[in-house]
C-alpha cells in the first residue's frame, strides 16, 4: 500500500480543494470494538471511494491520476495512482511527496486493524476520535524498517464521520535512546461528490531527530535575519513575527519538522489522459 507507506525520512504534508461538506450527526459511542469500527469503515469505503473509477488530484503544481483497478489477486478494485503526464513539476517537491499518502487508505486499514486496540472516544487536534493501536506498523500501511524497534502505531478516526485525522508511528533505533515519531494529520474534509469526502490539508509532523550544533547554527541563521528586519515592523506585527520566530527557533532546537501541503482541487471520474500508459 504505497499511498500509506512512510518512511520517516520521506513524509511531507499538503493540501487539496474541493467543495466543502459539513460533518454527518453520527452519534458518539462508547465501548466500541475495533471490528465495529473497520466493518463501518470498509462500508464508507465501498460506498464512497471506492465507487469512483478515477480520482485526480491537483496540489503542489502537479497532480496525479487514482485509477480504479483489480489487484493481482483478483480481489475488488481499487484506486491506485500513476503519474499525470499532462502535469507540469511540482512548484515544491517536498509537498509534493505526499500525495504518494493521498487519500487515507481506509480499505487497508479496515482490513488490517480489526483486531486492534480501541480507546476513545478522545480530543484530537480539536475533533472527537476513536484510537486503533497496534504494535506492528504493517496494519497501518508501514514498512518495517531494519534497525528499529518497540513501534506504536495509532489510526485516529473522528468518532461523528469515521474520516482519517491521523496516522502516528512511534520507533526506536538502535543507534538512538530517544524515541522517533511521524504525524500524518488529514483536516478540512470536503465532500467532492456524493459519499466521497476527502481532506483538504495534510501536515507531517516528524519529532526525535535533534540537530547537530553546526546544523543549528546554519539552520538558524535565516531565523536570526528574520529577527533581525521584525525589528523595523510596526509594533502588533514585530510582535507576532517575533513569536512566530520564536516557536521556529524551538522547533529547531527540539528537532521538529512540519511541513504542510495544500491542495488546489479534486475531480472525480474524468477521462484519463490518452497518453497515460494502462498499469
Amino acid at each position: 500500500m504505497r499511498r500509506l507507506l512512510f518512511a520517516f525520512a520521506l513524509i511531507v504534508p499538503f493540501t487539496l480543494v474541493a467543495c466543502e461538506g459539513e460533518d454527518a450527526a453520527r452519534p458518539l459511542a462508547e465501548n466500541v470494538s475495533a471490528a465495529d469500527l473497520t466493518r463501518q469503515l470498509a462500508a464508507s469505503y465501498d460506498e464512497g471511494l471506492g465507487s469512483l473509477v478515477t480520482l485526480r488530484v491537483f496540489g503542489a503544481g502537479t497532480s496525479l491520476y487514482y485509477i480504479a483497478q483489480a489487484d493481482s489477486a483478483g480481489a475488488e478494485p481499487m484506486l491506485r495512482f500513476v503519474r499525470d503526464p499532462e502535469a507540469g513539476p511540482p512548484t515544491d517537491p517536498s509537498a509534493a511527496n505526499l500525495l504518494f499518502f493521498y487519500p487515507p487508505d481506509t480499505r487497508y486499514l479496515a482490513s488490517h486493524l480489526d483486531s486492534a486496540a480501541v480507546s476513545g472516544p478522545t480530543k484530537r487536534e480539536g475533533a472527537d476520535t476513536y484510537i486503533l493501536e497496534s504494535n506492528d506498523p504493517s496494519d497501518a500501511g508501514i514498512p518495517s524498517v531494519p534497525g528499529t524497534a518497540d513501534h506504536l502505531v495509532r489510526v485516529y478516526l473522528d468518532a461523528r464521520t469515521l474520516d482519517v485525522r491521523e496516522l502516528f508511528h512511534q520507533f526506536r533505533l538502535d543507534t538512538m535512546a530517544t524515541p522517533l515519531s511521524q504525524r500524518i494529520l488529514y483536516d478540512d474534509y470536503r465532500e467532492v461528490t456524493e459519499n466521497v469526502r476527502l481532506p483538504f490539508r495534510v501536515r507531517q509532523i516528524q519529532q526525535g531527530l535533534r540537530p547537530s550544533d553546526q546544523d543549528v547554527i546554519v539552520r538558524g541563521a535565516p531565523l536570526a535575519i528574520r529577527e533581525q528586519q521584525a525589528q523595523s515592523l510596526p509594533p502588533a506585527q514585530r510582535e507576532a513575527e517575533l513569536q512566530e520566530i520564536a516557536r521556529e527557533k524551538e522547533r529547531l532546537v527540539e528537532g521538529i519538522n512540519e511541513l504542510t501541503l495544500q491542495i488546489d482541487s479534486v475531480r472525480v471520474n474524468v477521462p484519463k489522459p490518452r497518453s497515460l500508459s494502462p498499469l
